[in-house]
């Protein structure tokens, strides 16, 4: 698949959608929760000790530090069947104007999420 000026690329926009995840939960105080990602660029890209100061990696980066300061958070890669609501967010993210700023988590996947987490739960 060709990338479009201006429009993010794949992979930038799977970590991204992996970076607002993190915030978000952390937002909302889970103290342990294991994050699927159906991309294992971003999940190599996590446990790589090499730096990479492309877009791509500083956002690999600030998901790092994000992991870091909560012991009980897990990152593991997912086949992309298994992982609906990532795919569908990261698919949805490459056409935001600027990825870099942030964004209300939509009602769709506010939707998906809570059956995730409820089916989590029990």
């Amino acid at each position: 698949m060709l990338r479009q000026p201006g429009l993010p690329a794949v992979k930038e926009c799977e970590a991204l959608t992996l970076q607002e995840a993190i915030s978000w939960v952390r937002s909302l105080g889970y103290t342990r929760v294991i994050f699927e990602v159906d991309s294992k660029q971003v999940v190599d890209a996590l446990s790589s000790l090499s730096s990479d100061l492309t877009e791509f990696g500083v956002i690999i980066e600030c998901c790092k530090s994000m992991v870091l300061v909560e012991p009980h958070f897990k990152v593991i890669f997912a086949r992309r069947g298994a992982n609906v609501a990532a795919h569908a967010l990261a698919r949805r993210s490459r056409f935001v104007p600027c990825p870099a700023v942030g964004f209300d988590v939509p009602d769709w996947l506010c939707s998906q999420l809570s059956v995730v987490c409820n089916d989590f739960h029990q």
